[in-house]
């Protein structure tokens, strides 16, 4: 485990200790990256449009990897891109040439989220916390208001229903606590279909195929935090579904 902290010259990990969990277990404790502003850091003012994305990266694992994914970027203009499937050890943030990467993975070669931010954003930073492997949460602030992103990447349909489970208790655990201004996004791994009568406040008219196990979990989760489903708002070929 490493609590991340920003420093004068870059950011840097630093180990913390183990905390002891339920019945004497190890249990890993979220990371938190703090950027503190004081009265000389003036918080960039915020733009009338964030461009906020997700993308499954299909693995950071390598420089390669990262290099071949700023490369790609070059034409693409961006602030904060949400990660899936990282697959990136540690709980860290990185601070490149033009932006900052934000990274939790804890199994190697499988899964892992994160964020890439746009170094405009840097002094916008609140905090980053790693949930868990499946789960991650950027807070950022600019002026008075607060934006909280959380990332996701899902268990897919052949996975377990304790594992399941857990990655809805988690996203429930990054939702607690937070500002009017959240944003879920992510890899669902869910098909949810065309809305119910009861689900027209949370779900538009372009659902994709039939809707399945995961699907309802997606919907019934919706419904608990009151978020709206927003692929299901826009309509979209068949190929880019």
């Amino acid at each position: 485990m490493y609590k991340v902290e920003s420093s004068a010259s870059g950011v840097q990990p630093k180990p913390a200790p183990k905390p002891t969990g339920h019945r004497g277990s190890v249990r890993p404790k979220p990371s938190k990256f703090q950027h503190n502003t004081t009265p000389e850091t003036k918080l960039k003012q915020a733009p009338q449009q964030l461009k906020i994305c997700t993308y499954n990266v299909r693995s950071l694992s390598t420089k390669e990897r990262l290099l071949e994914l700023t490369y790609a970027l070059k034409n693409i203009n961006f602030d904060i891109i949400g990660l899936g499937e990282v697959r990136r050890k540690g709980c860290n943030i990185e601070e490149h040439q033009e932006y900052i990467l934000c990274y939790i993975g804890e199994t190697t070669g499988l899964y892992g989220v994160g964020f890439l931010v746009n170094k405009i954003h840097k002094q916008n930073i609140v905090s980053f916390t790693g949930i868990s492997e499946r789960v991650a949460v950027l807070k950022l602030k600019y002026e008075h208001e607060l934006l909280t992103l959380v990332q996701a990447y899902a268990p897919t349909e052949q996975a377990s229903e304790e594992e399941t489970d857990k990655f809805y208790n988690d996203i429930r655990k990054a939702h607690e606590n937070q500002d009017r201004n959240v944003i879920v996004m992510g890899d669902f791994n869910a098909r949810v279909g065309q809305p119910k009568k009861y689900e027209k406040f949370i779900m538009g008219n372009f659902g994709y195929g039939k809707r399945n196990e995961r699907g309802n979990k997606l919907v019934q989760y919706a419904c608990e935090q009151k978020l709206s489903i927003m692929n299901t708002y826009f309509k979209k070929d068949a190929d880019r579904r």
